[in-house]
């Protein structure tokens, strides 16, 4: 029985092959997007599960009211002080461990010297908690020494080559050695930690590492079945015992909770996990229900089959079983080319997702048993209508070709035209709402001019004689500006506690965005004054003096700022002694934006500058950039000379949002190539079903226009209603979306006019190829038909 059932499934493959091949390639196709975005959620839903300890790791988390921004905040750096309380006081507490990211560190081995940014300080606990292979090295022993060092293969290979790297020394910003005490594998893609070079949080000196004042991430190892909540409670309890002036709320956030929430548990990337998997199910439906609307239509040609069968002695459930192994046949044929195209567009969804996902199907017993259900699955769900609906065929009637083809049927295949436009619509809808937002962001203005803004690092004695090295940059006929600053204006994140004149006691928290710049900033970024004066050499006084935003003007409730007395942090007062401020500066964007304009400080100090700003004319850039480069190997030969541009870097920003506008866009061209190929074949065997009715409609004189559009006409019926569906769910959906970002767009009109107009037009072309060659036909022909 079983190989009657296999050499029918095959003679009726080579007997429509058109329709066989629609039927897998679009199968195949639907499969291996599914494929493709599952590595993909898959991964982000393992994010740093591979550690043994996964499920009883946590990052402290601090949380307050922000009273001058009105908001909830929450900060992943702890007191330093906090890692050593936790661990004496609470013996649920196995280990603690303070991390520290270092950023542009220059590291030196031989005539090798690059910046890195992957650099961690941490306690020797670390590696009890958390679980990295070493390669070199004895893991009981690793960070005994001050001055040791931990690199992953990656760094070995970058400044050692083939040489062992154990007992190699590095130096460190040009000031002191460090000797490489082991080598770790790779960190994994998918962990939140990702450093290079890991060394011993000692560096920082016992005053900082005891201190209440400076912070760093704090992780804690629990032991098992330990509750949460109580243990909260009873650690913000002792915090504030131990440090009283603190206002903050303390909880613990799950390890491998940190990649996907924010950290006061709101959305965050899950949101983009739970869309993606949603597309991965449509593209999926969409394959399916071809695959199921395709056999349905050609079940009507199978009728005779099916009573002969019947009259032989078939049953039903033979007759099922029969139409639901072909079904599952064709789709494991689907599967297996699927996962060749898997394999052939991975690399590319790779670059597209910024992964390093892969496939090893044939390594992963998992994998293999997941594609064989979903084989399986498929097979069962395409086949399932057909299968029912031909077995329940009366074999009398067939036989005697008394069997009607009645409209419920054709309803059936409509529906499913619908299910799969609006699927289509939805992600059209949502491709042009993220390409929009992803240019809103793009052409905002943010405040200032980044245009044809170089930057690079101020090291050596490119920070200490500023003012000589402006004087040589500024030799060149197309430099136009030069300025000095401790952070990229598109960047600005570092943040501390301000007192003023006449503060409200009632303000507990007085912590804002800061800033140290020099004379020539503001004239540089061509930020606006809309009170009081520039930073100015005439006044000797600027170097204590502050200039301020809109908003931290508001936010302090100052109707006249100018000359009122300002001083940044209370702890550290050498930092930015009292002063007053000397103008106020129009509102800019000086950080992502899914958060608004905070309120922000500028101060000088030029032990801050850490970047330099280069404003020139975009003439001959590799002229500009050479002059630049001899410069900088004048004023600092023993660095590495790095330079970007600010658009670049506030490109770079948004880089993940782009990702999802990019594969959007290609996952919803996709569900409409897979939603024509099937409307395509349905075209195709509508214009055969009605080969004699259109051939009596030509001889009564229908035009090929209305033989067009009656063949069409229905089709298009259910691409307007699939609209009518697929509108309110992409707006709740794209709503969501743009929740996470305060600049954003409005939702036009135009953008469902677009969706709609789109989908017509492709439904209609692909219906109007069959339509045309069925209507253009001689209709002495179609009269003979059969």
């Amino acid at each position: 029985m079983l190989k009657n059932y296999l050499k029918t499934a095959l003679r009726n493959l080579m007997a429509y092959k058109g329709y066989s091949l629609i039927n897998i390639l679009g199968l195949s196709v639907g499969m291996a997007c599914f494929i493709l975005i599952f590595l993909w959620v898959q991964d982000e839903l393992s994010y740093d599960h591979f550690h043994e300890n996964a499920h009883e790791l946590y990052r402290v988390v601090q949380e307050d009211y922000d009273h001058l921004n009105d908001s909830e905040r929450a900060t992943t750096s702890a007191p330093f002080a906090l890692a050593a309380l936790l661990k004496e006081e609470f013996p649920e507490v196995k280990e603690t461990a303070r991390v520290y990211s270092l950023g542009n560190f220059l590291l030196r081995y031989g005539d090798r010297s690059f910046y890195e940014d992957e650099f961690a300080l941490v306690d020797p606990s670390f590696f009890k908690m958390f679980t990295f292979e070493f390669v070199k090295g004895d893991p009981q022993k690793n960070l005994e020494g001050l001055h040791s060092v931990i690199i992953t293969e990656d760094a070995a290979k970058k400044y050692f080559g083939d040489e062992d790297p154990m007992g190699k020394i590095l130096n460190m910003n040009n000031r002191f050695d460090i000797t490489v005490a082991g080598v770790i594998k790779n960190i994994p893609g998918n962990s939140h930690f990702q450093f290079d070079f890991i060394a011993r949080i000692d560096y920082l000196g016992k005053r900082r590492l005891e201190s209440w004042e400076w912070a760093s991430e704090t992780y804690v190892l629990l032991e098992k079945n330990t509750s949460l909540s109580e243990f909260s409670r009873k650690a913000a309890d002792t915090i504030v015992r131990h440090n009283p002036i603190t206002n903050y709320k303390v909880h613990f956030q799950p390890l491998d909770e940190i990649h996907l929430y924010h950290p006061l548990g709101e959305r965050g990337q899950i949101i983009m996990v739970y869309i993606f998997a949603l597309v991965a199910v449509f593209i999926l439906v969409i394959a399916c229900l071809n695959f199921m609307n395709l056999a349905t239509a050609r079940s009507i040609k199978r009728s005779k089959e099916v009573g002969l069968r019947k009259v032989v002695g078939a049953s039903k459930v033979d007759i099922i079983k029969q139409f639901l192994g072909e079904s599952i046949q064709l789709a494991v044929i689907a599967v297996i080319i699927a996962v060749f195209l898997t394999e052939l567009f991975l690399p590319f969804f790779n670059r597209l997702t910024a992964k390093q996902l892969d496939v090893n199907i044939l390594e992963n017993v998992g994998s293999l048993l997941l594609l064989l259900a979903l084989a399986v699955l498929t097979g069962v769900l395409s086949g399932s209508y057909p299968a029912f609906f031909l077995s329940a065929f009366q074999p009398v009637k067939v036989l005697r070709e008394q069997f009607k083809r009645g409209p419920k049927s054709s309803w059936f295949r409509i529906t499913l035209v619908v299910i799969q436009f609006a699927i289509s619509i939805i992600l059209i809808i949502s491709t042009v709402v993220v390409y929009n937002q992803i240019n809103y962001i793009r052409n905002l203005d943010l405040g200032f001019d980044r245009t044809n803004l170089i930057y690079m690092n101020a090291r050596g004695d490119l920070r200490t004689k500023y003012e000589a090295v402006k004087s040589e940059l500024l030799r060149h006929p197309d430099i136009l500006k030069v300025a000095y600053a401790s952070s990229l204006p598109v960047n600005i994140t570092n943040v501390i506690d301000v007192d003023w004149d006449g503060k409200n006691p009632d303000i507990e928290d007085d912590m804002m965005g800061f800033a140290m710049v020099d004379y020539d900033y503001i004239k540089t970024l061509d930020l606006k004054i809309v009170q009081g004066r520039d930073f100015s050499m005439e006044f000797p006084t600027d170097r204590t003096s502050y200039i301020v935003n809109e908003e931290a003007v508001s936010a302090m409730e100052l109707e006249s700022p100018l000359g009122k007395k300002i001083s940044l942090g209370k702890q550290f007062p050498d930092f930015g002694p009292e002063g007053p401020i000397i103008g106020v500066i129009k509102n800019f964007h000086f950080g992502h934006m899914q958060s608004r304009i905070t309120p922000l400080v500028l101060g000088m100090n030029p032990q801050w500058n850490r970047q330099v700003f280069i404003k020139i004319r975009p003439k001959d850039i590799p002229s500009i950039v050479n002059h630049i480069q001899a410069v900088s190997k004048k004023f600092a030969p023993n660095y590495p000379f790095v330079y970007g541009f600010i658009d670049d870097a506030f490109d770079e920003m948004y880089r993940s949002e782009q990702r999802v506008g990019e594969s959007f866009r290609y996952f919803a061209l996709l569900a409409i190539v897979i939603s024509c190929l099937g409307l395509f074949g349905l075209a195709s065997f509508m214009a055969e079903q009605k080969t004699k009715e259109i051939g009596i409609r030509k001889v009564h004189g229908a035009s090929v226009p209305n033989i067009l559009f009656f063949l069409s006409r229905q089709f298009l019926r259910g691409v307007v209603v699939a609209n009518i569906i697929a509108w309110p769910a992409a707006y709740f959906v794209m709503s969501k979306w743009l929740d996470d970002f305060v600049y954003r767009i409005n939702f036009s009109i135009w953008i469902f006019v677009f969706a709609a107009v789109t989908a017509l037009a492709i439904a209609f072309l692909t219906v109007s190829y069959q339509a045309a060659r069925a209507a253009l036909s001689n209709p002495i022909d179609a009269l003979r038909y059969e």
